[in-house]
């Protein structure tokens, strides 16, 4: 799956159509998205450790300058849980449940932390606990 997505990066689905059509190897989208969960909620500091240790070793042994964003992300269902809410949307899809996706990236975008918030936090919340969590 990972390089499937180096070589042709397009959305979980198309890849997974594109591996069963050109690779004859058949992945479920939905096994893919609940793996993503697991990997969130089982590796989540190793991921950022990668990164922030490959971006160290990118930008000379030395961060000074961090930019932050947050963006929503909606999904395809009416139904809301403990993270997906309804909030404001970006997308122009105030009925859908989403979740805020907070990054903090260093020169030239290198990814050194991230969290997931509930889909009705506001923006300008976010930013702190990041922080305080990449801080750690």
């Amino acid at each position: 799956m990972v390089l499937a997505r180096i070589y042709y990066p397009v959305s979980k689905l198309k890849t997974t159509t594109y591996l069963a059509r050109y690779h004859l190897l058949y992945l479920d989208v939905h096994d893919v998205c609940r793996y993503l969960d697991k990997l969130h909620n089982t590796q989540k500091e190793l991921v950022q450790d990668i990164s922030y240790r490959h971006t160290l070793k990118r930008l000379g042994g030395r961060i000074s300058v961090v930019f932050y964003d947050a963006t929503t992300l909606y999904f395809e269902t009416e139904e809301e849980d403990d993270l997906r809410k309804p909030g404001f949307s970006k997308d122009g899809k105030p009925e859908n449940p989403q979740i805020v996706l907070g990054l903090l990236v260093g020169l030239d975008g290198y990814l050194l932390a991230y969290e997931i918030f509930e889909g009705n936090k506001y923006k300008g919340h976010t930013l702190l606990p990041v922080i305080d969590g990449f801080k750690m």
